[in-house]
């Protein structure tokens, strides 16, 4: 084996997937006492059923993890998925095993739960490159801090487009946290739902509100925020989607979306915009969509206009240009910090969020600006 490979699994479904049993846990797996597979069954194949392929027979909210597919929210090694079943996942039907198993059950469930995974490969060192040519790619798994002071992410996604840009997301509540420039992702794990971490590699080049940025949906005549949660995410027609769902504080989904996402060139320099299409639910929703705004920046110019408010920011550090657009006529109400509209059940709308960071601020940037957000 050469010096530099690490042997992962392989997964007929992306090509690569879990890294291997080491022998200790190999042999925990196969030479215990316990009953794994009757451990197995009358804690996990519920849910995650009886092969591990994710079809128990407990209705849930969303999919259980398929171990078959090498798909893991935490990680994919022994420990990783000992801390899991231990502390189960927040937010989810996963519950916490720590009180119901003692440890040397729920280390041996781990080490079950991996063999329930593809097939072993090799993988070397400089393979675990994930390089975008000529279509989008996604991935999922952990994040770490996109800035200085920002926090790491356990649930992230990262898009790269086939310009050379990575759109970087928190997955538990789809926010878009900034643009990086540059070569894509290095990835140990290679599975689509988390590992052992993330680490994008090209330079960030848009930061929205600091890499910790507000909802960009509310409701209400006093918006509040409403909550988006992840549903999945496809390639098609050469272009990322992401398809997640609105819910309000109750838990009760409100709307469906689907993002796209684009890079328009300008005299300013790449302008990144997220298109995004709402569907109402089953009630009428009054929506607000949000402007992003850093909390700590200082507004050098902004509009409004029947189809659009735009607004640019400075924080000190840098300067960046938002615009939010959408059907003229569509929302009955302007502000500066968002624009708000009434949907009856089942209406459809849209909207546009660009993004343009800038080096500087000046009357000539100010004039190129304004024929910017005039288009």
């Amino acid at each position: 084996m050469p010096r530099n490979a690490i042997v992962l699994r392989s997964s007929a479904r992306i090509g690569l997937g879990l890294l291997s049993l080491a022998p200790a846990t190999a042999a925990l797996a196969q030479g215990t006492s316990i009953d794994v597979r009757g451990l197995f069954l009358s804690n996990c194949a519920q849910c995650h059923g009886e092969t591990g392929d994710g079809q128990g027979t407990t209705k849930l909210d969303r999919p259980a993890r398929s171990f078959k597919d090498g798909g893991f929210s935490y990680g994919n090694t022994p420990e990783a998925l000992f801390r899991t079943i231990s502390m189960g996942i927040p937010g989810t039907p996963m519950p916490a095993f720590d009180a119901a198993l003692d440890e040397e059950k729920r280390r041996t469930l781990a080490a079950y739960v991996i063999t329930l995974g593809p097939e072993i490969r090799e993988v070397k060192e400089e393979d675990m490159v994930l390089v975008v040519r000529d279509r989008p790619l996604v991935v999922r798994g952990k994040l770490p801090p996109i800035a200085e002071g920002a926090v790491e992410h356990p649930r992230g996604l990262l898009i790269g487009t086939t310009d050379g840009f990575t759109f970087e997301y928190a997955a538990d509540d789809v926010r878009l946290l900034g643009v990086r420039q540059g070569d894509f992702v290095r990835r140990s794990d290679w599975v689509g739902r988390g590992g052992t971490g993330l680490e994008p590699l090209g330079r960030v080049v848009c930061l929205v509100e600091a890499g910790d940025p507000g909802a960009t949906f509310l409701e209400g005549a006093k918006p509040t925020p409403l909550r988006a949660r992840l549903e999945s995410t496809r390639v098609a027609r050469g272009e990322p989607w992401i398809h997640y769902s609105l819910l309000d504080a109750e838990g009760t989904e409100r709307a469906k979306v689907q993002e796209t996402l684009r890079v328009s060139v300008t005299s300013l320099g790449a302008m990144f915009v997220r298109r995004i299409e709402i569907r109402c639910g089953a009630s009428p929703l009054e929506l607000a969509i949000a402007l992003p705004a850093p909390r700590d920046g200082t507004c050098l110019e902004g509009g409004a206009r029947a189809d659009q408010i735009h607004a640019t920011w400075s924080n000190g550090d840098s300067v960046l240009f938002a615009a939010l657009m959408h059907p003229k006529d569509a929302f009955r109400h302007v502000e500066m910090a968002w624009h708000r509209v009434t949907l009856a059940p089942a209406a459809t709308t849209w909207a546009e969020i660009a993004l343009l960071p800038l080096d500087e601020y000046s009357d000539d940037v100010a004039t190129k600006l304004q024929e910017i957000s005039t288009r």
